[in-house]
């Protein structure tokens, strides 16, 4: 992507945002169809964030391969343009570092499973995302919450997360650690 593609690119974000500003003030989280809507919106900003991210990283000649999927994109990108040690800094001076603790103990309860294949626990798949979510090591962390945002959300889509009340006991924390991403990714753009 050239230069001029990325400010064409940036000036389309910067519109983006200024609707989806209005979306999130618009939208009442203490409902349980809110917190629903509010991560999807939430997700739907992350999503064009870590787009932008790919983009601006390919054009300084930082990505090798030709393509990438998109959890890539959603997992890999943002650790390589912001960096792991700064989102886990954001995750703790917002006070949210509690809520990673708190998400690993519902999964450890078996309240909820996070990686599934035709609606079953891929038992595997979650143990080693507790762990990961646990890790001292910044990057092994933060890509494990990304994953686990990214898993959300296609739970989401897919029709695995089911619309109860209980739901709002993993929304409510994964919440509040995508809005920090996102607050940091459009700061990081100046978007």
């Amino acid at each position: 992507m050239e230069q001029t593609d990325l400010t064409i690119r940036k000036e389309e974000t910067q519109e983006f945002f200024a609707h989806w500003d209005k979306r999130m003030t618009s939208i009442n989280p203490s409902t349980l169809d809110g917190l629903f809507n509010q991560f999807t919106a939430l997700f739907t900003g992350y999503n064009r964030l870590y787009n932008d991210a790919y983009f601006i990283l390919k054009s300084e000649a930082k990505i090798v391969k030709p393509r990438l999927g998109d959890w890539e994109k959603a997992v890999v990108i943002p650790v390589d343009f912001i960096g792991a040690e700064k989102i886990i800094q954001k995750i703790k001076a917002s006070g949210n570092e509690d809520n990673i603790g708190s998400i690993v103990k519902l999964m450890k309860e078996e309240i909820f499973a996070i990686n599934l294949a035709e609606g079953r626990q891929i038992k595997e798949a979650d143990d080693q995302l507790k762990s990961n979510l646990l890790s001292s090591d910044d990057n092994v962390q933060v890509r494990a919450i990304l994953s686990l945002i990214y898993q959300i959300r296609n739970n989401m889509q897919h029709g695995e997360k089911h619309f109860e009340e209980y739901q709002r006991l993993l929304l409510t924390p994964v919440i509040a650690l995508l809005d920090d991403i996102v607050q940091l990714l459009r700061s990081e753009m100046n978007v």
